[in-house]
């Protein structure tokens, strides 16, 4: 409910100096602040859940807990500021060079700035007000304190002559000590209670001056942390800005940036609010495009003097059901007149119902200060932003007013612990304020890749950099802790190349980085040969010769090797028997004698001597010869080099799942043999017949766990799981998968179950899928944490990304060409498809 609050604030005077808006003194301690009206004031920087795939039944739950949260602090020494601030990121940085991953990064991110970004903070402000008035406090600790006494002898100085010196003692201990003690339970009781805050840091020593300097100091775009010189006052030293009062702007300026902050308020009257509101009310600001700062300032009440306000107001609603005229005729015709006004009526009825809830015990009300600063400069003027601003609130039926008279007190009412200067104060009961309080996370990711850094003991920037339909910036990193793995289900034709290609050009950025991709349907292809990699193609006429036993170097890799021959000679009539298994074994140790240059699988069948030979022989036909597979490992030599990038087109092995598996499992132990610790990302572009593989989902796994430790993540998509009616596969390979990345599926809720069940998302989650717009939106969950981003390449970068076939027939004819510069003519020709 909400019930205007007539003001009866001293107006500010306009000529006094900047620092008497300030209300801190200094630090009493080293997470508190001791504020000029003796009051103390404590702050957390809270960091909420992300509201992407979050249901509404989730969000009203928060709502209710953030009532019962309020319900706690039901004291009238308690005031409370939320604050969101909304300021402009910093653009990433990159410098165009001739590498083609720094020179996609730069166009990238050229197109990326033509977009402002922003990132998101959340801090509640904690106020516990002494209960005697201040007296001359103040000015005796300021005198004291500037005659370089330090804050106890300060202290000590001020209550000795407020007090008197037999009292003195006491006095400290009574009116410090124990306020502090409040204090601290009152942030305790918050800690306890604040989970739809989400995770709660409190702010200390450099980092909570910088947090108030900050709000004091409009040109500063993020909080530094601040140090306090010795025997200097807050309020004089922090305001780095100097300030100038214009008709309708206040304008901030440090000598070097400009910043014009435009004041908006909401109306302390109860038509300016909605007649009811949802939680997250004021999310709507989000779609603004300009920075800006939303501030609730609450004055916490105890239950009888919200009781008391409110009978009050329920005695002025009731009197004013009827005019006079109606009442004048119910005197003279003694008959009940049904002239009513409507709204008096109702506001009776709703003061009535709170009174019964405030005489229950389970009712909170607050008097509310609710303020919008709009920030401008000469790249977004103010008075765009503040158009904006107006319509995005009035479109959520709040009346905003433009503070001009009232702009300069409505500002510092903003800064936590100046609660004296602003004259709007409204009445509002709990369900109101939690629909207000911002509890609306935007999750950013993290600007370092935390793993890597540790790992190669340097600073390892986030992979990219992404949108967001916030207009924040996602620092994404495939990284969750130690396990970089990743899977990307979802149809085709979804952005999944594109996106997949872009990030890892920007992986090859990294000092050293090497990539592998087993691509299909030549997703990768023109990524590769513009980045310098090797694409190899067995269906091409070069083909690709491979001798898994010519490569062997040590004990290890015969092992390995026992058991890949195995796998291949079970192809054929099912596992091995005992007997086969050591006949197999022998023939193994036969062959490590034989040089290098004379191994080949053609030869091991000669090395089978025992019973089972000819068992053995048969099995091994089809892979030899003119047998079945035979042109998968027979060579008498491999060409298998890796170069930094290398891609390897399994279009035709993928066709045909035995020598699949065989094919994969070598591949893989070739990269196992080459790694040396240089982080690696390993793409499989359509990884379902791994999960559908019993042998090789196991092998998958074991791969996974032990590639982690070697720096190595794996990236693995598919969009053939959509289709198969055993997903079952992916329950064994989930839990070292920590980041996902959902394409759009225009059909997702026809495979809820499948979501469910494979991914644990819910119906809604599911429901959001089928919302985004394909090649653009992902839903990337880290951590059960959802997160909708966004990627945007234009058609210079989407060049060097493409996959699609009129690329490709560009990209052939102009590599056939023998012209030198045809890699750029391609990225010229390339640019003008759709």
């Amino acid at each position: 409910m909400v019930i205007a609050v007539d003001s009866a604030r001293q107006q500010l005077n306009l000529s006094r100096s900047f620092n008497e808006l300030l209300p801190w003194l200094l630090p009493y301690d080293e997470r508190t602040i001791l504020c000029k009206d003796r009051s103390l004031l404590a702050v957390f920087e809270y960091h909420p859940k992300d509201q992407d795939g979050v249901a509404p039944e989730t969000i009203n739950a928060q709502t209710a807990a953030l009532e019962r949260l309020l319900l706690a602090l039901q004291r009238s020494d308690i005031y409370l500021w939320f604050t969101h601030t909304r300021r402009k990121d910093t653009p990433p940085a990159t410098e165009d060079r001739a590498e083609t991953p720094e020179h996609i990064a730069a166009l990238y991110y050229e197109n990326y700035n033509r977009r402002t970004h922003y990132q998101h903070r959340h801090y509640l402000s904690v106020l516990i007000r002494p209960q005697e008035g201040h007296g001359k406090f103040i000015e005796t600790f300021r005198a004291s304190f500037e005659e370089q006494r330090g804050v106890l002898g300060s202290l000590f100085a001020t209550l000795k002559e407020s007090l008197g010196f037999e009292a003195m003692h006491a006095g400290i201990w009574r009116h410090i000590k124990r306020q502090s003690a409040e204090l601290e339970s009152v942030m305790d009781t918050i800690e306890s209670m604040a989970s739809p805050l989400g995770r709660l840091d409190r702010l200390a020593n450099r980092e909570l001056v910088g947090f108030l300097n900050h709000l004091a100091s409009p040109t500063q775009p993020v909080p530094t942390p601040t140090s306090i010189p010795r025997y200097t006052l807050m309020d004089s030293y922090l305001g780095l800005d100097t300030l100038t009062v214009g008709e309708q702007t206040l304008e901030f300026s440090d000598g070097m940036e400009q910043k014009q902050v435009a004041v908006l308020s909401i109306k302390n009257e109860p038509d300016a609010y909605p007649e009811e509101t949802q939680p997250g009310v004021f999310d709507a600001l989000h779609a603004v495009d300009g920075e800006w700062i939303f501030s609730m300032a609450l004055r916490m009440t105890d239950a009888e003097t919200a009781r008391n306000f409110m009978s009050s107001f329920r005695t002025f609603y009731n009197n004013t059901r009827k005019g006079i005229l109606a009442i004048a005729s119910e005197t003279l015709t003694e008959k009940e007149s049904s002239a009513v006004n409507d709204v008096a009526d109702v506001r009776a009825e709703q003061t009535t119902k709170a009174i019964k809830s405030f005489a229950s015990g389970n009712a909170v009300a607050a008097y509310a200060n609710i303020t919008v600063l709009v920030y401008g400069d000469a790249e977004k003027p103010v008075q765009d932003q503040v158009k904006k601003v107006m319509q995005a609130l009035t479109a959520k039926n709040f009346l905003p007013l433009r503070e001009s008279l009232h702009a300069l007190s409505a500002w510092a009412g903003t800064l936590p612990g100046q609660w004296a200067l602003p004259v709007r104060w409204v009445f509002l009961t709990a369900g109101p304020i939690a629909d207000m309080i911002p509890v609306h996370g935007i999750y950013a990711g993290h600007r370092q890749n935390a793993y890597l850094s540790e790992q190669l003991n340097r600073p390892v920037p986030a992979l990219a950099v992404l949108e967001t339909r916030e207009k924040a910036s996602f620092y994404f990193n495939f990284h969750v802790g130690d396990l970089g793995h990743t899977f990307i289900p979802g149809p085709s034709r979804s952005g999944k190349s594109s996106l997949v290609n872009f990030l890892i050009t920007q992986w090859l950025r990294y000092p050293n980085a090497r990539v592998f991709v087993f691509d299909k349907d030549y997703s990768n292809y023109i990524t590769c040969i513009l980045n310098g990699g090797a694409y190899i193609d067995y269906a091409s006429d070069a083909g690709m010769a491979l001798n898994p036993i010519q490569t062997l170097a040590n004990d290890q890799d015969w092992r390995w090797f026992g058991q890949w021959a195995e796998q291949l000679l079970s192809s054929k009539n099912g596992q091995l028997s005992g007997e086969e298994s050591q006949e197999l074994s022998n023939a193994i140790e036969r062959m490590k004698v034989i040089p290098e240059e004379f191994r080949h699988l053609g030869i091991l069948g000669e090395h089978f001597t025992g019973p089972a030979a000819e068992s053995l022989r048969n099995r091994l036909s089809v892979w030899i010869g003119n047998g079945l597979w035979a042109k998968y490992f027979s060579s008498r030599n491999d060409d298998l080099k890796f170069s930094r990038y290398t891609a390897i087109a399994m279009d035709e092995v993928l066709t045909f799942p035995v020598p699949a598996r065989a094919f994969m499992s070598y591949i893989f132990h070739r990269i196992e043999q080459s790694l040396d610790g240089t982080p690696t990302f390993i793409y499989i572009e359509e990884a379902w017949f791994a999960f559908e593989d019993p042998i090789f989902s196991d092998r998958l796994k074991q791969w996974l766990k032990r590639l982690a430790k070697k720096n190595v993540h794996v990236v693995m998509a598919t969009q053939s799981a959509f289709d198969s009616e055993n997903s079952s596969a992916f329950s064994a390979l989930i839990d070292n998968v920590p980041t996902l990345i959902f394409l759009p599926h225009e059909r997702a809720t026809a495979y809820t179950e499948f979501y469910r069940t494979n991914f644990q998302l819910d119906p809604y989650q599911v429901e959001q899928l089928q919302e985004l717009t394909p090649k653009q939106d992902y839903y990337l969950v880290q951590k059960g944490t959802p997160k909708i981003l966004q990627s945007r390449f234009d058609s210079h970068t989407l060049a060097y990304l493409r996959s699609d076939a009129a690329a490709r027939e560009i990209f052939t004819r102009m590599q056939k060409s023998g012209h030198p510069n045809w890699r750029d003519e391609y990225v010229h020709e390339a640019q003008r498809l759709a």
